[in-house]
């Protein structure tokens, strides 16, 4: 039987890691690739959406060489990363500004008029709504430039297949898929925000796309390979966990910390 294997991707704050795993999880390779985090001013996190880029497509090559596996045994590419990254891209696909991540705490003051105007104390200075708020009140000129706003898996998808689509884990709202719409309405109103700059929303094991031969080419893989949906580090980890079960509960304790 012929040989086949996901491109699977685990994005963290200081690297990416590859892995070439089986459609029955058994790994035959892995290799990893690192990018800096920029800390312009205290309270500061971006990193370069290129070196993100740059770094899977390193990584990649890397995997397939230590696992001797042909491109065409590769049958879809995935990624996991990490959460509220803010990337904003023109209408050809620039990006504008450096990824605002998780861990970047500016939107202190954006957030306070988040709680107050929906009455709640649930945004903070590292909220995405909030980043994303003080980006148009700092740069009103890039965040009117942005044709569409994506986190760090839209991003990549779209550098694999030029479409845009942000899977449903990372669509940055607490509520489940059949009230994302009031939720996204109540948040966008408060925000005054443009729905209009946000990718449709995908399940992780849809397929968005095909790599374009340009992706292909960098990846080392082979052009028209399928990319799925994905989805953010934290469901990755509690499915990784074997925390999938309704009512099952999952405790990560590492550089951040969740239940």
């Amino acid at each position: 039987m012929k040989n086949t294997y996901i491109a699977s991707y685990d994005f963290g704050t200081s690297g990416v890691k590859a892995v070439l795993v089986t459609v029955d999880g058994a790994v035959r390779s892995h290799a990893t690739a690192s990018y800096p985090l920029l800390t312009p001013r205290s309270g500061w996190a971006e990193q370069e959406p290129d070196a993100y880029w740059r770094g899977v497509c390193q990584a990649t090559h890397q995997a397939l060489a230590a696992g001797d596996v042909k491109p065409e045994e590769v049958v879809g590419v995935v990624f996991g990363t990490m959460w509220k990254g803010i990337i904003p891209i023109d209408k050809d696909g620039n990006v504008l500004h450096n990824c605002m991540i998780w861990l970047d705490a500016r939107g202190e003051k954006q957030a306070k008029v988040l709680n107050e105007r929906l009455k709640t104390d649930r945004f903070c200075a590292q909220d995405y709504w909030a980043r994303l708020m003080w980006l148009r009140d700092e740069h009103p000129d890039i965040y009117a430039a942005a044709d569409c706003i994506l986190e760090n898996n839209a991003y990549l998808k779209f550098k694999s297949t030029g479409k845009k689509g942000v899977d449903l884990t990372n669509c940055l709202v607490s509520s489940p898929k059949a009230d994302l719409e009031r939720e996204y309405a109540a948040i966008m109103s408060a925000a005054e925000l443009d729905m209009a700059k946000f990718p449709p929303i995908m399940m992780p094991w849809e397929t968005q796309g095909g790599l374009t031969a340009q992706a292909a080419q960098e990846l080392g893989l082979c052009e028209g390979t399928p990319v799925f949906g994905g989805c953010g580090d934290i469901p990755a980890i509690t499915i990784g966990s074997g925390s999938s079960a309704m009512g099952a509960a999952h405790i990560y304790l590492g550089s951040s910390g969740w239940l």
